[in-house]
């Protein structure tokens, strides 16, 4: 029937999307060909009929031995089976499907998980869209410590509708290898999906149909050859889960993860029936009769129990009664067998634990260290063991042992089967946190809130603790006999948070205000004369107004600067004096530093012109009665220059030769000078 979560949510029935089990074989059969039905799928409320809607099946073609001959051994293949499913379809346009097989070592006498889903979440009245159909095989391996990890997988899709067929590769995997295959039929299978019953023989059979299983025009199962083996956790979800998420399943059975934390697509949304089959250990299954009787279960999905009326949702609704159902109902054939029909079931699961520190759940707390002893002498001051950095842990080792028992591990369990893995970092690691004053984290209570709202009253610890109380108590004394010094250990009885509960410090909240003070003093003003000082004429070159003729002023002079050009004439009107303060020559010189002074006059050369008269004397016997004819020692003694005259003698036997050197004549032959300067 439609599922009663899809109702309320879209107003529309839809059937479940997504079928999930484990089945384990009772190991190789005894005969070949061997068929054996998982799951059929019942929608004509006729309880004689054997026609189904579709349905996966289990076959078994392999050989036993290697051979034929005396003393062959066991072939390698003996364990291998086939899985494929079957679904109804219109004569018209093919009539049944039969999807591909996926080939695995099914009969290997272990658990196996099947999920058989389509991708669609469609009204049950709508099959014209577009819809694949995927059947998945996977198990897990345990090799030892730490081995648990996925093993066999392999899938098979059928796509429908569509105009034409075809064939492709798919994923599947055993170690590194991968094969598998997808085909695409046409549309009218959709309705083999989608059509529904409400009698109480509609409805899906796991382990098959006592009067055998006709799906089409193929005849699939023999009367009473049911499924010989085990199940366990069958479910229907009510939209179309991820792979991711049966993985996790694979690998813990009682995990019901959805494919978010909360919303819509969380385990409490989507999860709308789970039937344990013994794995909750919700009965044995015993039967005291012989003949045929049924017993009746109630599915145990997260949303049956809540602690508001709102939250209680049945996993069923009859579209045309309006009546909700979560009831489930095991067959007990004729048989000659009386007693229990469930057996223990021991199994190492591996549980997909969110990140929550030291409170996880892992089984690998305990470090072995590689340290080495350096020296014979032992000292209560100092260990003679080094621990290398490399050696160590990432993080520093949390000195706290429990041995007991605590309600609140199987609230924990819980937790991890239904929200799976996490990082609570990121519901309590918000660094706008810093600043709220809360003693709560809201993500993190947010969180909390929804995964308790399936709880219909609160857990019974006092139970749980009368329980407790016959352990030998003896037991926990001894062990505190052999635990380290430094370590913290809890012993008996338990009492602590669960993974989704944190204690909160409220940070001290720090805050500053800015102070600005502003404040005024009384000002005055104070007015006066220049006090005999030069007044400020205010750029004026002349006084022209009242008061500025008493005394003739100017701000104007003419004064010359000597240059090498000559003189040259400037005029002064600049009022600069106003603003330095000085007139013009009026500085003092308070010391020049000069050394050597009598040096100064070469060191500060002039650049005047100098002019000079030439007076020019010689000796020349023949010439008597000549003022310049004069002898040599007449002219060493009687020669005086005037200022700014030049005396020149030579002998008249002599030239004088006119040099261009800065036009003076020089004697050629021998001659004496003299010569005065003068300042032109």
């Amino acid at each position: 029937m439609p599922l009663y979560k899809n109702y309320i949510e879209s107003s529309q029935y839809i059937v479940p999307d997504t079928i999930e089990f484990r089945f384990k074989t009772e190991g190789i059969p005894t005969t070949t060909p061997f068929t054996q039905s998982l799951l059929v799928k019942k929608s004509n409320s006729s309880g004689t009929s054997t026609n189904f809607d579709f349905g996966v099946f289990l076959y078994y073609t392999g050989s036993l031995t290697s051979g034929s001959y005396s003393g062959s051994i066991p072939n390698e293949y003996n364990q291998y089976g086939n899985l494929r499913f079957y679904i109804s379809g219109s004569s018209t346009q093919g009539g049944t499907i039969t999807s591909p097989d996926i080939t695995l070592p099914f009969f290997d006498g272990d658990w196996w998980s099947v999920m058989f889903r389509r991708n669609q979440h469609i009204s049950a009245s709508d099959s014209s869209s577009l819809t694949s159909y995927t059947l998945y095989a996977k198990n897990k391996l345990y090799e030892g410590y730490d081995g648990d990890q996925l093993g066999w997988s392999d899938l098979v899709t059928v796509v429908t509708p569509s105009s034409g067929s075809g064939s492709q590769y798919g994923v599947s995997q055993y170690g590194s290898s991968s094969y598998g295959s997808v085909v695409i039929v046409s549309g009218s299978y959709n309705q083999a999906w989608n059509s529904f019953g409400t009698s109480s023989v509609d409805g899906v059979y796991l382990g098959g149909f006592i009067s055998g299983s006709t799906i089409g025009n193929l005849t699939l199962n023999t009367a009473r050859n049911l499924f010989s083996g085990s199940f366990q956790e069958f479910r229907y979800y009510g939209l179309p889960l991820n792979e991711a998420a049966f993985n996790d399943y694979v690998m813990d059975p009682e995990s019901i993860e959805g494919m978010a934390l909360q919303g819509v697509s969380s385990s409490f949304d989507i999860l709308n029936f789970r039937a344990p089959l013994g794995n909750e250990l919700e009965s044995i299954f015993s039967s005291t009769q012989t003949t045929f009787h049924s017993s009746s279960f109630t599915s145990v999905h997260p949303a049956i129990l809540g602690n508001a009326p709102s939250l209680i949702t049945a996993s069923f609704i009859a579209p045309s009664t309006g009546v909700t159902s979560s009831a489930y109902q095991i067959l007990f054939y004729n048989n000659s067998r009386t007693g229990g029909y469930s057996e223990p079931n021991r199994e190492i699961v591996y549980q997909d634990s969110p990140a929550v520190g030291m409170r996880g759940e892992v089984d690998d707390k305990i470090q072995i260290l590689s340290n080495q002893a350096y020296g014979t002498v032992l000292s209560n001051q100092i260990s003679i063991q080094q621990n290398y950095i490399s050696s160590q842990s990432y993080s520093p080792d949390v000195n706290m042992l429990e041995v007991g028992f605590s309600p609140q591990n199987e609230v924990n369990d819980d937790i991890i089967q239904q929200l799976g893995t996490f990082n609570i970092g990121e519901l309590i690691g918000d660094p706008r946190q810093r600043f709220n004053t809360s003693r709560n984290y809201a993500q993190l209570d947010e969180l909390r809130d929804d995964y308790f709202k399936k709880y219909g009253q609160p857990y019974n610890i006092w139970d749980y603790v009368r329980l407790i109380k016959y352990f030998d108590n003896s037991l926990f004394k001894t062990l505190k006999d052999f635990i380290p010094a430094r370590t913290k250990m809890a012993t008996g009885i338990i009492i602590k948070s669960t993974l989704l509960e944190r204690q909160r410090t409220t940070p001290i909240q720090t805050s500053y205000e800015e102070q600005i003070y502003t404040g005024s003093i009384q000002m005055y003003s104070f007015t006066g004369s220049s006090a005999g000082s030069m007044p400020d004429l205010k750029g004026q070159i002349s006084g022209s107004g009242p008061g500025f003729n008493i005394v003739p002023i100017t701000q104007s002079w003419n004064y010359t600067n000597q240059s090498v050009l000559g003189p040259v004439s400037e005029t002064q009107s600049t009022q600069d004096e106003f603003y330095n303060g000085e007139f013009s020559g009026s500085s003092i010189q308070a010391a020049r530093q000069v050394l050597n002074p009598e040096c100064q006059v070469i060191l500060e050369g002039s650049t005047l012109e100098i002019n000079y008269n030439i007076t020019l004397y010689e000796f020349d016997p023949t010439v008597s009665g000549s003022s310049y004819n004069w002898t040599v020692g007449e002219f060493l003694t009687h020669a005086n220059p005037n200022q700014g005259e030049i005396y020149l003698w030579y002998d008249s036997g002599s030239t004088l030769v006119n040099i261009s050197s800065g036009g003076s004549l020089v004697p050629q032959g021998g001659g004496i000078g003299g010569f005065n300067n003068q300042s032109a």
